[in-house]
């Protein structure tokens, strides 16, 4: 009878087990927790010993797959007990149970811990079944994994060779698996090339095994894209999670459409696409909740984004609501399942109650965040770090900067104690921390904590691939601006000057790495791309020495300690014998560093009579500088970038589609700066002088005096003011409108750094074009009026060479150029903010070439005479997230080409092909005895005292980029 009611008992055991390992596969963690728990009842009712080991290995998997890793840890060590006692310590299932505790206190951050029993666990198989079996595979593969989350890549990167080895010869999924891992530990350690061999093996072992359509392909699609987004290459990732949507789609499977939507839609979201992202976090919300409820697994993962989505979109209350909905869910579910995620989740809860201004409530979720990180075990310094900046930062913007600071410096000793993993974390710490030391009056160590957060910031920038290092630097632009409101208030202004320049510098060989510009000889080439190769080894092998450093004094390996020194000084030491060789080309020195012009030398080297005014717009404050050999001033306007923005697009708004709207509808000949009394000039002409005096009376009235005896001004705009006429800058005076054109000579620089390009080269001779490269109207372009004044110029200067339609080809282009001084180019100019080293001139096309001459190819010409370049009826594109970059591209791109001094006319905004012709002829007429910057005013003076060119649309885009003289 007994023997009977066992027999039952152990046949139900054998049910639950079955049911609870189903519902473990299916991620249903609390019902596979509840029928394990109550198998190892009935298993210890019948003294079951091998079914309650097997059944304490089934729940330790769960409990470790919830984040319960206490429980976890318990349950493991009971089994592993059993297990050795009653199975013996050779057996597989002991050397299983020695997996699941090593996994524990892996959860539980205890490194030594977890690597002895992980190790056992292969030991023991390797013993058992030989080093070809499935289960030794499964121990080198979690073995990797764990070295993988402790940091240690080249381990893991070994274990997980091995894994796959085997696997290649059992189970091709599993290899490719192990391949995901491989490639996730080669980007931690910064070989990108590496890391995407390692995707792209991984994803054609698992195409090879299950075809190019299978729903098997899902997760690795899902796993790439989650790898780029989580090193910040969200172009990448979208790719990869579109593949993923697709299969998603085809599968009928609601968990993985609903899973790669809600990835989908994070990608759209850090892109910036707000519209997309929405529409996709939505859609993955209802599909889950509509097949799993309201109480989901994971639901709250598909709430927080919908939230933190809605949050940026300006739907503050949509936010909050979802957000509080996703907290609610993860507080319901078993105490300790998820911690990390609830207490981010809280955070960013927390977060939009900062920003909807409700710091009460902001402060009590952050709190309570605070309280559940000190329950988490695993990665707590980053999270504990992210929400004591979130407490600060909310009692700053609540007027307490006294709290805010011992929030931001107990923020900040966590993430120096993580710099090595976290270095852009602790840069925006030293921001934050310097923020509250201004507002309490401490300006001095204010000022060493935003210059540390500069080079902080600097450094960081090293573990992000050169493709991504432009965006990297746009995006976290406060760093800078910090650094210099500070130095602008403390009236340090030379040091704001290089500061500035400082960081247009590092935009510009952020954009120079992703561009992969043609840059110098073969020689010169390979030397740059070992210094920049050298540059991102030496940021890794630093990041790992201070990784090692940071552990506990009993987890450090000292011999890898003095390894990693070791190689880093050697890696230093080759860098800067590269460097010092690359810097006897001055020219090509921002390649490999950032070294700003220093404000004394600068003022050293200036001609008599020349001003530099560099425009800054920071958040809340326009900062101009005027430099001249003899003396420099500063001033600081409150206006923000915002508003300095409106003003610009106004400007251009007025100056080009009003001016070509009134073009279109004939009204143009009504235009008069002096009718106050119309309707026209109340309608059309008020609005453009108004913007016109507003942008003089910022940029050009605070040093109005001292620019009166100017030979010549020299702007060096940041950002959006890149694309303010300038020359149409206006002040009244008398009764009278006038323009900045008609009374000083000025040209556009892009940073101090070309005119230190330009002073090195200054006893070029300045010559006179006598030798000129006519370029007019290529096929495609459709510029008949380019071609009437390429053939005007052309007759103009008969030692001349004129190409056009088909003729103005780029062979033909770079074949005639190399021995011209001046070249003259009638037809598109397209800039691409987005990818400003593809910015290009429409040529005509061949076999040989598309016709697109791009800033890259013009880097690689070698002009030995031109000192001239005018682009005559360009376009640009305005309105990008990286404003200016496309010029300061194209400037270099034009300053590398040439060995003279470099010099640029382009335009604005594409303009009227009339207009254009009569401005080049004339132009070029004054070339002949003046300056260039004073043939260009002198033109534009032309067409603005003319009847039937006077409105600012036909004169004002033409700018001089560069030399003057």
């Amino acid at each position: 009878m007994y023997s009977q009611n066992a027999d039952s008992v152990r046949s139900a055991a054998d049910s639950l087990h079955e049911s609870g390992m189903q519902a473990a596969g299916d991620y249903q963690l609390d019902l596979a927790r509840f029928h394990l728990s109550q198998e190892i009842g009935m298993r210890e009712l019948i003294s079951d010993t091998n079914g309650l080991v097997d059944a304490l290995s089934g729940l330790s998997w769960v409990l470790i797959l919830s984040s319960q890793y206490d429980s976890a840890l318990t349950t493991s060590e009971r089994g592993l007990a059993l297990a050795a006692r009653f199975m013996g310590r050779e057996d597989t299932l002991t050397a299983r149970l020695e997996g699941l505790v090593g996994k524990a206190y892996g959860g539980l951050n205890k490194y030594k811990e977890a690597m002895e029993h992980l190790k056992a666990s292969l030991l023991i198989r390797l013993a058992a079944l030989g080093t070809k079996h499935r289960r030794v595979a499964d121990a080198y593969y979690d073995l990797g994994v764990y070295e993988f989350q402790f940091a240690h890549f080249d381990d893991a990167i070994v274990e997980l060779s091995s894994a796959a080895s085997i696997y290649t010869e059992i189970d091709s999924l599993e290899s490719a698996r192990s391949w995901q891992w491989i490639a996730a530990s080669w980007g931690a350690k910064g070989r990108l090339s590496m890391m995407d061999s390692a995707v792209l093996k991984s994803i054609d072992i698992a195409r090879a095994a299950v075809g190019d359509s299978s729903p098997e392909l899902i997760p690795f699609y899902g796993f790439a894209g989650q790898l780029y987004a989580g090193l910040g290459f969200e172009e990448k990732a979208l790719g990869y999670r579109s593949n993923a949507m697709e299969l998603a789609e085809l599968s009928g499977s609601p968990w993985w459409l609903a899973l790669s939507m809600s990835d989908l839609a994070s990608t759209y979201f850090e892109l910036g696409e707000l519209e997309k992202a929405d529409s996709l976090a939505s859609r993955a919300l209802e599909v889950f909740t509509e097949v799993f409820g309201e109480e989901g697994p994971r639901v709250w993962a598909y709430y927080s984004l919908l939230g933190e989505i809605r949050m940026k979109e300006g739907k503050t209350d949509d936010g909050l609501n979802l957000l509080s909905k996703a907290v609610e869910n993860l507080r319901n579910l078993p105490e300790g399942s998820h911690p990390q995620i609830l207490a981010s989740t809280l955070d960013d809860l927390a977060t939009g109650y900062r920003e909807k201004g409700n710091y009460a409530e902001a402060v009590r979720n952050y709190d309570e965040a605070l309280s559940v990180w000190e329950k988490c075990p695993v990665g707590t310094g980053f999270g504990v770090a992210e929400t004591m900046d979130g407490l600060g930062a909310t009692y700053l913007k609540a007027g307490n900067p006294g709290k805010a600071l011992a929030y931001f410096e107990a923020s900040v000793q966590i993430n120096e104690k993580n710099y090595a993993l976290a270095p852009l974390s602790l840069a925006k710490g030293y921001t934050h921390l310097s923020q509250a030391e201004k507002a309490l009056g401490q300006d001095s160590v204010a000022l060493i904590h935003a210059s540390m957060a500069a080079d902080v910031f600097e450094q960081s920038s090293l573990r992000v691939g050169t493709e991504y290092r432009k965006a990297y630097a746009e995006k976290h632009s406060e760093i800078y601006e910090n650094y210099i409101d500070l130095l602008m208030a403390s009236g340090r202004f030379e040091e704001a000057f290089e500061v500035v320049e400082r960081s247009k510098l590092k935009r510009l060989k952020a954009s120079l790495e992703e561009g992969s510009m043609a840059l110098g000889e073969d020689s010169l080439k390979q030397k740059l791309n070992f210094a920049n190769e050298l540059s991102l080894e030496e940021g890794i092998i630093a990041e790992q020495l201070l990784a090692e450093k940071s552990k506990d004094t009993l987890e450090q390996a000292p011999e890898r300690i003095a390894s990693l020194s070791k190689i880093l000084a050697e890696t230093k030491a080759e860098f800067f014998k590269v460097v010092s060789e690359i810097k006897t080309e001055p020219d090509y020195a921002f390649a490999v560093t950032v070294d700003p012009v220093l404000f004394a030398s600068l003022r050293q080297e200036l001609p008599e009579g020349q001003k530099l005014l560099m425009a800054y717009p920071s958040e809340k404050k326009l900062y101009l500088f005027l430099v001249s050999d003899s003396n420099y001033e500063a001033r600081s306007i409150d206006i923000s970038r915002d508003s300095v923005s409106r003003l610009v697009a106004q400007c251009r708004y007025l100056c080009f589609d009003k001016g070509l709207r009134l073009i279109a509808y004939q009204n143009i000949s009504l235009w008069n700066w002096n009718s106050p009394d119309s309707a026209f000039y109340e309608r059309e002409v008020k609005p453009l002088k108004d913007v016109l005096t507003k942008l003089y009376d910022l940029l050009i009235e605070p040093f109005e005096a001292s620019l009166e005896n100017s030979r010549i001004v020299t702007f060096i705009p940041s950002s959006e003011l890149y694309y303010i006429p300038f020359g149409a800058l206006a002040y009244e005076k008398e009764g009278n409108l006038h323009f900045l054109s008609e009374k000083i000579n000025w040209n556009l620089l892009t940073s101090a750094e070309l005119l230190k390009c330009i002073q090195r080269r200054s006893d070029w001779p300045a010559d006179k074009p006598d030798t000129l490269l006519v370029v007019g109207n290529p096929l495609g372009a459709n510029l008949p009026e380019s071609q009437i004044e390429a053939q005007a110029i052309d007759s103009e200067y008969p030692g001349s060479i004129l190409l056009l339609g088909e003729n103005a080809t780029e062979p033909e282009v770079t074949d005639k150029s190399k021995n011209i001084k001046f070249l003259h180019i009638a037809s598109h100019c397209r800039l691409n903010s987005t990818s400003p080293w593809e910015s290009y001139i429409q040529l005509s096309s061949t076999a040989e070439s598309d016709g697109r001459w791009t800033a890259t190819e013009i880097s690689g010409e070698e002009w030995r005479r031109m000192q001239l370049v005018t682009l005559s009826a360009c376009e640009t594109a305005i309105g990008s997230d990286k404003p200016g970059l496309e010029w300061e591209s194209m400037a270099k791109a034009f300053s590398l080409a040439m060995e003279g001094p470099p010099s640029i006319v382009a335009t604005l905004w594409p303009v009227a092909d009339e207009s254009t012709r009569d401005f080049m002829i004339s132009f070029y007429g004054y070339l002949k005895t003046m300056s260039k910057s004073e043939a260009l005013r002198r033109a534009q003076s032309d067409l603005i005292h003319s009847s039937k060119y006077s409105h600012p649309f036909f004169w004002a885009p033409f700018i001089l980029i560069g030399e003057w003289r």
